[in-house]
């Protein structure tokens, strides 16, 4: 039986992505993201562990939309900001997180049944 988005949940630290309700929960309590840096989130979690180039995260996240390359910037920004991290806590992350955001260690979960 193959895995449907509806049933993937990604986790890493104590953060977890359910793809399907589009939601980001950090020990299970929501944390506010926009379409677009959930977008970002989304494609840095299917990339992780790879580099992506600006070019290729841009054509990802606006594929049919021409925009300026700050509004890439600007989601990483958020992302930072909703991960938690301080302007130079990137700086130091480990090999394995060429993103800086510590997905280096996200792993893919099934989620379990709706009650």
């Amino acid at each position: 039986m193959s895995q449907r988005n509806e049933d993937l949940v990604y986790q890493f630290s104590d953060f977890s992505v359910d793809v399907t309700r589009r939601h980001l929960l950090r020990g299970g309590d929501p944390v506010q993201l926009t379409s677009k840096a959930f977008d970002t989130l989304l494609i840095l979690i299917k990339y992780r562990g790879s580099t992506v180039s600006k070019s290729e995260l841009m054509n990802a996240i606006w594929a049919d939309t021409a925009v300026e390359e700050n509004n890439l910037t600007k989601q990483i920004s958020a992302l930072r900001r909703a991960l938690g991290e301080r302007p130079d806590d990137h700086a130091g992350k480990p090999a394995g997180d060429p993103h800086g955001l510590g997905l280096g260690r996200c792993s893919r979960k099934r989620s379990p049944p709706a009650s």
